[in-house]
């Protein structure tokens, strides 16, 4: 299906994905990866997205993250700002179409001032036999 976001239909294309138009935007399902499914949440904007990896089992959401190019363009151009999201939703969806397993680790517990703890999780793709943290942005940029 064609988008109105030219960027995103080129990066479908490239990749043979489809685009589904939701209220929210664009949606695109990337393959299973392990016990995962990834889906993409492109808003309508065309500067920011989401991947959200859910447990194919029981379809629970185990991971988000989130770029957004709004407030964060130190001085750059709106068609750079495209530019940059074009470049990070290609640098994610090439590893994770890349990946024979997918994976989502925890950190240790983090304690603040003594009282406050909390876990983070991390997205980790198994890349050419190695486990690496899924590059939600293009680090050459």
């Amino acid at each position: 299906m064609e988008y109105q976001d030219d960027t995103l239909n080129q990066i479908a294309a490239t990749q043979k994905l489809a685009i589904q138009k939701i209220k929210s935007g664009g949606l695109i399902e990337l393959s299973v990866r392990g016990d995962f499914v990834c889906q993409l949440n492109i808003g309508p904007d065309a500067l920011d997205w989401y991947a959200i990896v859910h447990d194919r089992e029981n379809s629970k959401e185990v991971w988000q993250d989130w770029m957004d190019y709004l407030g964060y363009n130190d001085g750059k151009t709106q068609a750079e700002l495209i530019d940059d999201k074009r470049r990070d939703m290609s640098t994610f969806i090439e590893a994770w179409l890349r990946a024979s397993d997918a994976r989502i680790t925890q950190t240790k517990t983090k304690f603040l001032f003594g009282t406050i703890s909390f876990r983070s999780t991390e997205l980790e793709l198994c890349l050419g036999g190695q486990w690496q943290v899924a590059p939600i942005y293009d680090p050459s940029r």
